[in-house]
């Protein structure tokens, strides 16, 4: 098994978790998820800490974080990903 960790807020955690999986942001439905392997964000610079103060763990399957290469955009940013949103 692998790990991906996103951050949120209780609100995202808890509908996170009743949905086994991503949710959508209400009002963000079409942007991506951010979601990177443990250890590479630092939940302090994201922005506001309101927004940010759950971290969310997700095992997957082992290749998952191979599979989510394709969705590293950001080359200044390693090891993180945008899901997109459908």
């Amino acid at each position: 098994m692998e790990t991906i960790v996103r951050y949120g807020s209780e609100l995202e955690a808890e509908a996170t978790q009743q949905a086994g999986g991503l949710v959508p942001r209400p009002g963000h439905e079409v942007q991506p998820k951010w979601v990177a392997k443990p250890g590479v964000v630092d939940p302090n610079q994201l922005g506001k800490r309101k927004n940010y103060t759950h971290k969310i763990e997700f095992e997957v399957e082992d290749g998952t974080t191979d599979w989510l290469k394709q969705y590293e955009i950001k080359s200044n940013e390693p090891d993180r990903y945008a899901v997109p949103a459908s």
